[in-house]
């Protein structure tokens, strides 16, 4: 009994693949920007959700402009004291 190798696949439809492109965009979309934007926005009092989407664009493009900078707000005295041990281990 002799197998072709054909067998081995399966061959899925134009529309099919259309699907499964457009399904793991939405989810590739919706955990590396949405769900970060979304979490800036509640962390960050004075952010709004576009700030909060801004600021994931630009970090993941890496253009990194600096015009926000989370932990930047005067509430935020225990985050910013975080960052500065953090910050004081790399330097060793």
């Amino acid at each position: 009994m002799r197998h072709d190798v054909s067998d081995c696949y399966v061959y899925y439809t134009h529309r099919q693949q259309t699907w499964f492109v457009n399904a793991c965009s939405v989810l590739v979309t919706t955990f590396f920007v949405l769900l970060p934007s979304l979490a800036f926005h509640l962390i960050e009092s004075e952010w709004s959700f576009l700030d909060g989407f801004y600021f994931v664009f630009i970090s993941l493009t890496t253009i990194g402009l600096g015009d926000y900078i989370p932990g930047d707000e005067r509430g935020h005295g225990k985050l910013r004291v975080m960052m500065k041990i953090e910050d004081d281990d790399e330097d060793e």
